[in-house]
């Protein structure tokens, strides 16, 4: 009767090999796959954008038109940068000589950013007839970084932004953050009248955003209103992101400030003449 040979043991350049595939079995079922992977930011510096409010059945949307499931930020670059006039209608966005960056006023042509609210004819007709009925926009929770304020506010319908102050007319709109020239606060919130019955989209095309330091600006616009004989109101929240100035990243955080520039380098000292032998 034969005695059947004994187990040899696992050798221990095989032992090697199979620690080596569990440790990269581990290491692919932690890698991230597509749909878990940070999603891509788009960023718009040019063109007309539009944030379009509409209501809908039991409720109300707010979407940045054509960018509804994407994450998107806006660019206000170095270009529109501008110190405030002095007079009266400016103060209430600060003192004379204040630096801010703004966005454009509407223009199909324009080459620089602009951002208007629109407000879809289901949301003019849920209001019903009352003719002095409107929607309410609110700030809130704006985060901005350190030392910066936002305002966004109706100008005229001539000029540029950069310089044009905002209405003082009766259809005046206006709200911010931060503080006046005065020292008092800016009013986080105000009223758009839409038409009551209106067909078409009632907008605010020469709206003005108006930023006071560079960095990142994460602005959450709450809109409120009656939907006909309702007893509460509707609301519907967006938030919008703004890159502001040429140096904050387009996926930075909210309240992230600009980098500062690099200093200039010192220049290197001139080398010492070497002295002369004595003869």
């Amino acid at each position: 009767m034969k005695i059947p040979p004994a187990p040899q043991k696992p050798s221990r350049a095989l032992l090697a090999t199979i620690a080596a595939l569990s440790t990269l079995t581990a290491a692919l079922s932690l890698t991230p796959t597509t749909a878990d992977a940070a999603e891509p930011v788009l960023e718009i510096n040019v063109g007309s954008q539009s944030l379009v409010v509409a209501a809908t059945d039991g409720g109300a949307s707010a979407q940045l038109d054509g960018h509804a499931d994407e994450n998107v930020v806006l660019r206000i670059d170095e270009s529109r940068v501008s110190t405030l006039p002095d007079g009266a209608a400016y103060e209430w966005l600060g003192a004379a000589g204040d630096q801010g960056w703004t966005t454009a006023r509407f223009a199909n042509s324009q080459p620089a950013l602009s951002l208007q609210l629109r407000f879809d004819a289901t949301l003019a007709q849920g209001i019903g007839q009352a003719s002095d009925r409107g929607v309410t926009v609110s700030l809130d929770g704006t985060i901005a970084p350190d030392g910066g304020s936002y305002a966004m506010y109706r100008m005229g319908t001539t000029g540029d932004a950069l310089t044009s102050a905002p209405r003082t007319d009766t259809n005046e709109f206006k709200a911010g953050t931060g503080r006046t020239a005065n020292g008092e606060e800016q009013g986080a919130s105000d009223t758009f009248t839409v038409s009551a019955g209106a067909t078409a989209m009632q907008r605010m095309t020469d709206l003005v955003h108006r930023f006071t330091a560079p960095g990142m600006y994460c602005v959450s616009y709450t809109f409120s209103f009656y939907l006909r004989d309702a007893a509460e109101p509707t609301t519907v929240q967006r938030t919008v992101k703004f890159a502001v100035g040429d140096e904050v990243p387009r996926d930075a955080a909210c309240g992230t400030a600009a980098a500062a520039p690099d200093p200039d380098p010192e220049p290197e000292p001139e080398p010492e003449p070497e002295p002369e032998p004595e003869p």
